[in-house]
């Protein structure tokens, strides 16, 4: 799991623990807090699918360095 807030990160190992905490912590998941477009480019790692949450959408960018991820050749 790539985070880049360290407020989400806190939420939900602190006060939403009971909710997602669990999953954050399990020894299955590794929790990286950093920009998820610059963990894919530069990770060695392969994955049989990502699943990823960063916009609402390439018509609404929380980043707008995000258009990269929607482009097929990314």
């Amino acid at each position: 799991m790539v985070e880049i807030s360290e407020e989400v990160i806190q939420l939900n190992t602190g006060i939403l623990y009971h909710l997602n905490g669990k999953y954050m912590t399990n020894k299955s998941v590794q929790l990286i807090k950093g920009d998820f477009l610059q963990y894919v480019k530069e990770t060695n790692n392969r994955y049989d699918i990502i699943c990823m949450d960063i916009d609402n959408g390439p018509m609404f960018l929380v980043n707008h360095h995000n258009k990269d991820v929607y482009n097929k050749n990314f």
